[in-house]
């Protein structure tokens, strides 16, 4: 799983597993869960533990292993399927002082490292939330913004799967590189006239890169 990812967001997942692998030891027990819970000012119950340690533990061993910790930091686009684990794993990762609050950087990190894609409609919700909070966003307003965000239906969540596919280093956007990148691993062994005519067919801004929407336009009317 971890190897499918740019090396940047696998550098980001390993600090924030690390916050909460306190002893090293490639895993994440429900003691240690605890304890980052607690200095994050939540005291969950042992029950709320065992249920977050649940959701992710693909092998049923009790603990979370780092290419667990990765699927449930990475599987989930569509803000309705958020888990509460990824809520406050996220939270733990951007609070660095932990005292409980994080300030609107710090809130737009959350959402970026949910996954979830930012539109202008997302954007007024956390700014939204940004001014009523005067800064100072804790675990319940965070949770309060994504029960708000738009849900993406399955096709969209397919597209933005695809979409990651080719855009490799994560910025948002399919560079002609990116693209050609891409193709050679299908076997597609296109010419540079044939990348070129791809992403002019796609590119309606004349940037010379393909955004997730002209991409969500290419591929719901191919060969247009």
């Amino acid at each position: 799983m971890s190897q499918e990812l740019p090396h940047d967001k696998v550098a980001e997942l390993r600090e924030a597993f690390g916050l909460f692998d306190k002893n090293g030891d490639g895993t994440i027990s429900a003691s240690e869960l605890a304890e980052v819970m607690k200095q994050m000012n939540q005291n969950p119950t042992q029950q709320e533990i065992n249920d977050m340690i649940g959701e992710v533990d693909a092998d049923g061993n009790g603990t979370i292993d780092f290419d667990e910790f990765v699927a449930m930091m990475t599987r989930h686009q569509s803000p309705a399927k958020i888990t509460d684990a990824q809520l406050r794993t996220v939270f733990a990762r951007v609070d660095t002082d932990n005292d409980g609050a994080i300030d609107g950087n710090g809130l737009y990190e959350c959402i970026n490292l949910l996954n979830v894609r930012v539109d202008d409609k997302v954007a007024r919700l956390i700014e939204q939330t940004i001014h009523l909070c005067e800064q100072r966003v804790d675990l319940k307003n965070l949770r309060m913004l994504v029960a708000q965000l738009p849900a993406v239906d399955e096709e969209e969540d397919e597209l933005a799967a695809s979409f990651r596919m080719f855009d490799k280093n994560g910025d948002g956007s399919i560079s002609k590189e990116e693209l050609r990148e891409v193709m050679a691993s299908l076997g597609e062994n296109l010419t540079e006239d044939d990348i070129n005519a791809m992403l002019k067919e796609a590119d309606n801004n004349n940037d010379n890169v393909i955004s997730f929407e002209e991409f969500k336009a290419m591929m719901s009317h191919p060969g247009k």
